[in-house]
């Protein structure tokens, strides 16, 4: 059996990873720590949680989380990033191509399965432009062209380019970007990743690569959800929000809104009595109808704190309850979201449990509780199977 070991920056591309690891056959764990120096076979991803620091410390946070490790020691090492590329890029492969002892480095980050291409350097969504997107408003990292080369960055250390499918990598090393616009496209230049070069980018790629090794899809979908209590939490203060809330009030789930005085945090507030009366709320909705969504009701305000601090708030109103009572299934959308739930609650080891669609996984969380985790990139659909209700 092979062994795989995959660094991701946020936690929902983390899972989307496990997920397609354990739909390929491999035994797979989670972490978000630093892994033992002996790694298992199969598949173990790490999420360094590091999308959100500046470049300089994001390299130094994932050398930590490998320092231990022997390149030697695995068949794949890979870096998984944004499909998009947000978030500090260039830094996190920098330095595992140091860490690792790699000259070349090929990134394929974009995924044709989802209509997200590269054709001549230029990224596209659907056949638009990235800037044209809804990336182009991302609190954090807002999309202000589609050329891949200008959203990577400057590397001081090595060559960048952007080839066409076809092409061979250069001899002289540096980070190569890999155009494709077809799931066939990406399969071309996972078969030039060999061991010598660092392969990075999303998880069509990654497939790729798993597929190269010989590994084949063997597991089916998870089917349905079991247990009674649902909770369902989304951080994203967006038009995806007021959409999720029309279906979830469709399907007869409360909606229970971060309250204004939460949002707004005026110096007269008292942040943990909102907090708490929110998690009451929330808590009595599931002791009647046993579903609830928890979400933004409104855009944010242009405001460097505002998404951390919104993403803290509900993450204590989601541990608030869940210290109250028993939730079988609690659903995060957004890495940002689960993330924080997973830092307040101190969960950092998950079994992976199976796939509900693409990017949606299941997990269970090593830990007292065994809390049934299912996580999703924010961008990417429920499927139809979470609405219905559990048995």
């Amino acid at each position: 059996m092979i062994k795989v070991l995959v660094i991701a920056d946020d936690l929902t591309g983390a899972a989307e990873i496990a997920g397609i690891g354990l739909r390929y056959g491999l035994p797979t764990r989670l972490v978000r720590e630093r892994p033992p120096a002996r790694c298992e076979p199969g598949l173990t991803v790490i999420d360094t949680n590091s999308r959100t620091l500046a470049p300089a410390d994001a390299g130094e946070k994932v050398r930590g989380f490998v320092q231990d490790l022997r390149g030697q020691s695995f068949d794949i090492i890979y870096k998984k990033t944004d499909s998009v590329m947000r978030g500090p890029v260039l830094a996190e492969v920098e330095a595992l191509m140091f860490a690792f002892g790699r000259t070349t480095a090929l990134l394929v980050p974009q995924n044709p399965s989802r209509g997200r291409t590269v054709r001549a350097g230029q990224y596209t969504v659907n056949d638009v432009p990235l800037y044209a997107t809804s990336f182009s408003s991302d609190p954090q990292h807002p999309a202000r062209t589609a050329d891949v080369l200008e959203l990577l960055g400057t590397s001081q250390q090595y060559t960048t380019s952007c080839l066409d499918p076809g092409h061979e990598l250069p001899h002289g090393g540096g980070i190569v970007i890999g155009a494709a616009a077809e799931v066939a496209e990406v399969s071309y230049w996972a078969e030039r990743a060999n061991r010598y070069i660092l392969p990075a980018g999303g998880a069509d790629f990654c497939q790729g690569n798993l597929q190269r090794h010989g590994c084949s899809p063997s597991r089916p979908l998870v089917k349905e959800l079991t247990g009674r209590v649902t909770l369902f939490v989304c951080g994203s203060a967006s038009a995806y929000a007021h959409e999720l809330a029309t279906r979830a009030q469709k399907e007869g789930i409360t909606v229970c809104a971060m309250p204004d005085d939460v949002f707004r945090e005026s110096p007269a507030t008292d942040a943990a009595a909102a907090i708490e009366q929110w998690a009451d709320a929330i808590g009595k909705a599931l002791e009647t109808t046993s579903r609830a969504l928890v979400a933004i009701h409104r855009p944010l305000a242009r405001k460097s704190d505002a998404p951390q601090r919104l993403q803290s708030a509900m993450a204590d109103v989601v541990a608030r309850v869940l210290d109250q009572q028993r939730v079988e299934n609690l659903l995060a959308a957004g890495g940002a979201t689960a993330s924080a739930v997973c830092e307040r609650m101190n969960w950092h080891q998950f079994e992976v449990n199976g796939e509900l669609a693409s990017g949606v996984v299941q997990m269970r969380v090593m830990a007292p509780g065994s809390q049934r985790l299912i996580i999703k990139p924010g961008s990417y659909a429920w499927p139809d199977l979470v609405w219905k209700r559990p048995k």
